[in-house]
């Protein structure tokens, strides 16, 4: 098989792998599903992206050394991805924080938030 038919298999199932994953752990109710399903779209993104890098790569002139890249290029890829996700969830918290302080603070000076209530005449 050519480097070309074998690439466009291999990109074509991870990023049909990385889209299922992330539909699953967008619409699953368990806490512990959402994260086993997001671990895997994120490493199916990683896959991805190793698998295009190798096909770019000069050197992958057949399969053979195509896949030999590709597991040169995955261990990068996978490091960077998760670097990422765990910067977004660091940023995220933070923001959190930030917020909860801020609601805090805005409650300490203005008082509690209001809220209105229809009340209904009972007859």
């Amino acid at each position: 098989m050519s480097v070309n038919t074998v690439a466009a298999a291999t990109v074509t199932f991870s990023s049909m792998t990385t889209i299922a994953a992330a539909v699953m752990a967008a619409s699953v109710a368990s806490t512990v599903a959402t994260v086993a399903y997001a671990v895997l779209a994120i490493t199916a993104l990683a896959v991805s992206i190793a698998s295009i890098t190798a096909w770019i790569d000069k050197d992958s002139t057949d399969s053979e050394k195509y896949f030999e890249k590709m597991g040169e290029h995955i261990k990068y890829s996978i490091a960077g991805v998760y670097h990422l996700a765990a910067q977004t969830l660091v940023r995220s918290v933070f923001k959190g924080i930030g917020e909860g302080i801020g609601t805090a603070i805005r409650r300490k000076i203005a008082g509690p938030d209001v809220t209105y209530r229809k009340e209904v005449q009972r007859v």
